[in-house]
């Protein structure tokens, strides 16, 4: 179970990677004055609340 757990974080990286998003998320926060750790804060949250699981969440980020 640990395993397909992991290996579904790793998936959803990859996901992101392929699909630019992380680019799009770079560069928004290019012109933002928040802290780039409260902003990947922030992103593990929302990652946490679209997969329903707080190891994914944390792998992804």
């Amino acid at each position: 179970m640990i395993t397909l757990i992991v290996s579904a974080g790793g998936a959803f990286k990859q996901i992101i990677l392929d699909t630019k998003i992380g680019d799009y998320i770079g560069e928004l926060m290019k012109g933002s004055h928040i802290s780039p750790l409260i902003m990947a804060w922030f992103i593990t949250v929302l990652i946490r609340i679209a997969t329903g699981t707080g190891v994914v969440s944390a792998i992804t980020a």
